[in-house]
């Protein structure tokens, strides 16, 4: 949650709102100037991880009414922040998640939290809150009535 202790939650986009029926949605998206939606490329500098979750959202985003131009640099940030973490998530991955604590004598007496486990926190508290004003967590989809997807045959690799 962005702003002080009690700025409240932020609140769903009015795409969001008005695919759940919420009627002062609709009324105010009426009333809303128009959502410019204009077929974007990913930047060129963006890391294939980043270039991957672009890829898997913009369109859909942009067929929920969620995306427009004036979102990309908050797009942009979400693409950056969920890249990296894929990125640390495969450096670290088969790492353990503690690391024993060994006295002198090289007898274990303790465990530790592995260090890259606090920069993954770090970073999964930074992409929530960007996951959620796009609507891509479950609570933030919860109502929303769109038409199925039909799930592919084929399994999508993280690059």
């Amino acid at each position: 949650m962005a702003g002080n202790s009690n700025s409240g939650r932020r609140p769903k986009p009015t795409a969001i709102q008005a695919a759940l029926g919420d009627k002062r949605a609709l009324a105010r998206q009426a009333t809303e100037l128009p959502q410019v939606v204009m077929k974007q490329e990913p930047p060129d500098w963006f890391k294939p991880s980043a270039v991957w979750v672009w890829e898997k959202h913009y369109s859909s985003l942009t067929a929920m009414g969620v995306l427009s131009e004036t979102d990309l640099l908050a797009f942009i940030q979400l693409c950056k922040v969920y890249g990296a973490l894929i990125d640390h998530q495969k450096k670290y991955q088969g790492r353990p998640d503690y690391i024993p604590v060994r006295d002198s004598r090289g007898q274990a007496r303790d465990i530790k939290e592995a260090p890259w486990l606090a920069t993954e926190r770090k970073m999964v508290q930074v992409l929530t809150p960007l996951l959620r004003e796009f609507g891509l967590t479950p609570s933030a989809r919860v109502g929303l009535d769109f038409t199925p997807i039909t799930p592919a045959t084929d399994v999508e690799v993280i690059p």
